[in-house]
């Protein structure tokens, strides 16, 4: 992806390099209805419609315009096979059993971390054997309150959001086959090409990493079938 478009586009760590990782060895051919739950400002999207040349793709995202992300597809000649939407996870607008895959990007930790979400809100918009791929920031273990070492850098709003793979193993394995977590290997990469953006957020977080040291922060990859 172009740097300048990355710059513009990126909302946290690259989205570009964690789906890719997160995807490694899975090749998929057919016509296939792929959901990029949310899409974000619509990397990911474009790397779905590159990587599955005959699928179509639904970018659903809540904070992010439909119009703006279509006005991007539209000039990355992805303007009819990548459906852009405005819609919650909690309230999607599609027909039971629609989706061969369903992707979610830095953004499953906002909604999914009731036991009974994925269950209820996500499972059943997904294919018999259909699948699903996840990556999530979060920690290398579960923790009551904030490490000291983080203090200052992740509220204790936020911190909510951060959870373990062991976490995620508890509340998906019963609903999820094949169930594979890991500790993401990109995670390096992710996090400095977004350093190397100026985004004032980013900028921002150059601190949080110096803190945390490599001793808390984690990147999570989840896939399965159901």
């Amino acid at each position: 992806m172009d740097k300048n478009i990355l710059n513009e586009r990126l909302m946290g760590p690259d989205c570009t390099i964690i789906v890719r990782e997160l995807l490694y060895g899975y090749n998929n051919d057919n016509k296939i209805r792929i959901l990029d739950l949310g899409c974000g400002k619509g990397l990911t999207s474009i790397y779905l419609a590159e990587k599955y040349k005959n699928a179509v793709i639904f970018a659903a995202d809540l904070w992010v315009e439909a119009t703006d992300n279509y006005k991007f597809f539209k000039e990355q000649g992805y303007e009819n096979r990548i459906i852009p939407l405005n819609t919650s996870a909690e309230n999607l607008p599609f027909a039971y059993h629609y989706f061969d895959i369903i992707v979610s990007i830095d953004a499953y930790h906002y909604f999914g971390t009731d036991k009974l979400f994925f269950k209820e809100n996500i499972k059943p918009y997904l294919k018999d054997n259909g699948l699903i791929f996840i990556a999530v920031p979060g920690m290398k273990d579960d923790y009551e309150k904030v490490p000291q070492d983080l203090k200052g850098f992740i509220s204790d709003e936020d911190f909510r959001f951060f959870k373990s793979i062991k976490y995620y193993e508890n509340i998906l394995k019963e609903n999820i086959k094949e169930i594979k977590l890991e500790e993401m290997k990109c995670f390096n990469e992710a996090w400095d090409s977004w350093l190397a953006t100026d985004n004032p957020y980013a900028v921002e977080d150059i601190e949080l990493l110096k803190a945390d040291g490599g001793k808390f922060l984690n990147l999570i990859g989840i896939k399965g079938k159901i």
